[in-house]
């Protein structure tokens, strides 16, 4: 499914926790992992490409990784640069911290992650603050995040298709603010009765193509903390979620549910735009 799996570097702390999740998933894949840096004038003030990437493969080495392959892309722009080597090779997995030399003020993700999900027309692996970057667990499963509309089913796609590379079983949930008491309400109440028959069609979609798929509704009075703490102790699992497009930007910086997951989850988040 990937060549290669590649970690953007800006000579930041930040920026190497992702190289850990990176060499993970490149053993997952079978493919290689590549370290890229963009020599802008900004990084070239304070240091250079070739300690960042050396620093890089410090890190990647420590990790596991025999063969680290690195490049370098002269543009003044990283995010812009970021974005085009996206877009060109397909076959190449982006997987970024979300906290790095370019990260905005009280943003919930940095200016470079932000703009690579807005503008790629592929899924990419964002790497939070709080994700435990140590773990080499095979991924199980991939918690998708769902709320009923034809934007968050945009990841079904990508989420098939890493099930079927990886073998991983899919787990689709649903969070809601229930209208009465927190909880499970026994009988079920008409909203989780809905959400339940949802996320059945769309698990019974998915087991056509042979893959592995539970569903669950989870109410609670802060459907964040639920999808939390459904992760809470899986060392392998990957949550999928979708963010709209073309507002991402907006609504990553407002907070929104997709922004927050990756800013507090334990876990890598694969994320695509609707």
């Amino acid at each position: 499914m990937y060549d290669a799996i590649a970690v953007p570097l800006d000579g930041s702390d930040a920026a190497l926790r992702a190289v850990g999740p990176a060499r993970r998933l490149a053993g997952i894949f079978g493919a290689r992992l590549t370290l890229v840096s963009v020599r802008t004038p900004a990084l070239e003030r304070s240091t250079s490409v070739e300690e960042v990437l050396a620093a890089g493969q410090r890190v990647a080495r420590s990790s596991g990784a025999e063969l680290v392959d690195t490049l370098v892309i002269d543009d003044p722009d990283a995010a812009a640069a970021l974005g085009r080597y996206d877009a060109e090779y397909p076959a190449t997995l982006i997987c970024m911290s979300t906290r790095g030399r370019g990260a905005v003020r009280r943003a919930v993700l940095g200016h470079t992650a932000l703009s690579v999900v807005r503008h790629s027309p592929f899924a990419v692996v964002l790497v939070g603050p709080q994700c435990d970057i140590a773990t080499t667990d095979p991924i199980d499963p991939i918690i998708t995040c769902l709320d009923g509309t034809p934007a968050a089913e945009a990841v079904l796609a990508w989420v098939a298709a890493w099930s079927r590379a990886t073998g991983a079983p899919v787990a689709l949930i649903r969070a809601f603010y229930p209208l009465g008491a927190p909880g499970l309400v026994d009988p079920p109440s008409p909203e989780q009765l809905h959400d339940l028959r949802y996320l059945d069609r769309v698990a019974s979609r998915l087991r056509t193509d042979g893959i592995e798929v539970r569903a669950e509704v989870l109410p609670h009075e802060q459907p964040l903390a639920a999808i939390r703490e459904s992760v809470h102790g899986l060392s392998g699992a990957l949550i999928a979620v979708a963010t709209t497009h073309p507002g991402a930007l907006e609504d990553l910086v407002a907070g929104s549910i997709s922004a927050e997951l990756v800013r507090s989850a334990e876990v890598p988040v694969l994320v695509c735009s609707a």
